[in-house]
This record gives structure tokens, C-alpha cells and sequence, in this order.
């Protein structure tokens, strides 16, 4: 039974719907005739027809190249170009000047899925080691008590002058930027949308940023 079975589907006919989106990266200039020849062979490879393509992806920069373009319309497919992202701490860096130039360490207060215990090590191993610590969902409706928490257990290791930046909604609408100290970090407005940077031991305020110098100056002395 088993011969006759695999017999029967060297023979049978695959019906497979349109349901498969392929992301192409393809440097400048590519033609048309490159992109088909390289979809056919990971296709062949996959043993997939090209008419199972649902959509093609691709990242915004490359919205006019003109092989990528062709080979979409040639075969009557979707396009679709995407913006690359950026995450949540990179924005609330670029908005606080510089305050992540050295080691640190990105650490949520959800205990959703991890266990307080195991969140408040990690706090404890990053403060003892001078990192500079990013917090994330460092309070909600449901979740009040956890960013006073960890304040407490970064002040057992930081003085209560150390450089703290309160990013809420970065580069969203109703942005809001607040340069404070670990001491003060409280006062702040803070919910989901609100990421927090504290600053290691050398970390200092300048103006309105935010700084960690990288280390040059002792390194060239």
C-alpha cells in the first residue's frame, strides 16, 4: 500500500492556493530576468509554482527598481514596500541626545510572562554592573507597583542623582521628554507607552541631552 500511495502522488495534480508572500532584497540595478531566475530556483528547490505567490515585499528604498517592479507586473503580483522599523529604545535615544554610548541593558517590568523574581535579578546584575538599564512597560492600569520597585532596587546601587531620561510615545503623537534624576524618576508621567533610560555611573546632563561619554579621554591620557 505504501508504493502504490507514493505512486499515486508522483501523479496526483497539487492544488495550492495564492498564499504565499516572498520578501526579495535585490541590490541596484538588478534586471527582471535576474529576479525571475532567482524565484524559479528556490521555487524548484521547494517544489512551489510561481502561481502561488500572493504578494512580493520588499523594503521601501528599493520602490524604484525597475527589474522588481517589471517581474510584479509581468506576473501579476502585489507589491508591497515596507518602512524598516525602529525600536522603542533607539527612538528614546535619538530624542535624549546620547545617553547610550556605552554597555546597556534592556530590561521590561512586565511580570505578564516573567516572573517578578527573575525580572528583579536582572535589575540587580545590570545595576551592579554600571550598566546604563532601558526600561519597558515600566507601569500599566493593572501594573502600578513595579516601577517603584525598581527604583528602589536601582538605588541600592546608584546614587540618586543619576541622569534619567522619561520618553513617552517617541515620534508619536502627544511625545513627551523629561530629563530628571533616579530619585525624582516618579514624578514623571509614566504607562505603556513610556520608555525609561537610566544612566550608568559617568553618564551626565548637558543642557537638554543626555550624555555617556564613550571613554576616549581616559583610554589617551
Amino acid at each position: 500500500m505504501g508504493k502504490e500511495y507514493a505512486t499515486l502522488l508522483e501523479r496526483a495534480v497539487v492544488y495550492r492556493p495564492k498564499n504565499l508572500v516572498v520578501g526579495i532584497g535585490c541590490n541596484q540595478g538588478v534586471s527582471c530576468s535576474q529576479i525571475e531566475e532567482a524565484v524559479k530556483r528556490v521555487f524548484l528547490e521547494q517544489g512551489l509554482p510561481i502561481a502561488s505567490i500572493r504578494n512580493l515585499a520588499t523594503i521601501e528604498l528599493k520602490s524604484c527598481e525597475q527589474g522588481l517592479l517589471e517581474f510584479a507586473r509581468v506576473h501579476a503580483i502585489p507589491i508591497d514596500f515596507f518602512i524598516p522599523g525602529v525600536t522603542a529604545f533607539c527612538a528614546a535615544a535619538a530624542l535624549l541626545g546620547a545617553p547610550l554610548m556605552h554597555d546597556f541593558a534592556v530590561i521590561s517590568l512586565s511580570d505578564r510572562l516573567t516572573p517578578w523574581q527573575e525580572i528583579s535579578r536582572r535589575l540587580q546584575m545590570a545595576a551592579q554592573g554600571d550598566f546604563i538599564i532601558v526600561l519597558y512597560n515600566p507601569k500599566s492600569t493593572e501594573r502600578q507597583c513595579q516601577i517603584s520597585k525598581a527604583r528602589e532596587i536601582l538605588l541600592k546601587y546608584r546614587s540618586g542623582s543619576t541622569p534619567v531620561g522619561v520618553v513617552d510615545s517617541a515620534y508619536r503623537d502627544g511625545q513627551s521628554i523629561t530629563i530628571t534624576d533616579l530619585e525624582h524618576t516618579l514624578d514623571s508621567d509614566i504607562d505603556m507607552s513610556t520608555t525609561i533610560i537610566v544612566g550608568k555611573s559617568n553618564t551626565f546632563r548637558f543642557g537638554e541631552w543626555l550624555i555617556t561619554p564613550r571613554g576616549y579621554q581616559a583610554k589617551y591620557r
